[in-house]
């Protein structure tokens, strides 16, 4: 899936078709993003890319899937690499991915510090993990059409009543 691919209209009397609820995020983002509040998630890479990069790719065909951009961060090794990104993007939604070690070594500190810059933002991992300061994650086997009508949420909240519609 590409969120550049426009959708043209979703027909509803294809009984059947698998795809429908999909294409009707596609359209809701579309419908977001040309009311100037384009849904773009901020992929932060923790450690060296070769060993986050499974969980990243992942991590953006699951959100590309519900119309929602990415952009990735530089490798990240430090927790002041990491802010840097957060500062220079200021994105809604961020998705860590890393290894299981990366987290442990990283997530306490990292979570807590992204929070201090901006107690919005919706911090999410990459795999089948909690942590504190964590929102939620996206991993195999979840309900993919629950977790993208949710994040489409957070895009909507600074958008009007009359807008949403």
């Amino acid at each position: 899936a590409n969120p550049e691919d426009t959708l043209l209209s979703v027909e509803d009397d294809l009984l059947g078709r698998l795809s429908l609820p999909y294409e009707r995020l596609r359209v809701r983002a579309q419908r977001i993003a040309e009311r100037g509040s384009k849904p773009i998630a901020g992929i932060i890479g923790l450690g060296d890319w070769k060993d986050y990069k499974a969980r990243a790719d992942f991590t953006k065909g699951f959100l590309a899937v519900g119309g929602i951009y990415t952009k990735e961060s530089s490798p990240c090794h430090t927790k002041s690499e990491i802010l840097r990104f957060i500062e220079e993007t200021r994105y809604s939604y961020y998705v860590i991915c890393g290894t299981d070690v990366e987290y442990d070594h990283f997530l306490p500190e990292a979570s807590e510090s992204i929070m201090a810059i901006d107690p919005g933002i919706t911090l999410d991992i990459a795999g089948a993990r909690t942590a504190p300061g964590i929102n939620g994650s996206i991993r195999k086997g979840m309900d993919a059409l629950e977790k993208l009508d949710r994040l489409l949420s957070i895009w909507e909240e600074g958008m009007n009543d009359d807008e949403q519609t």
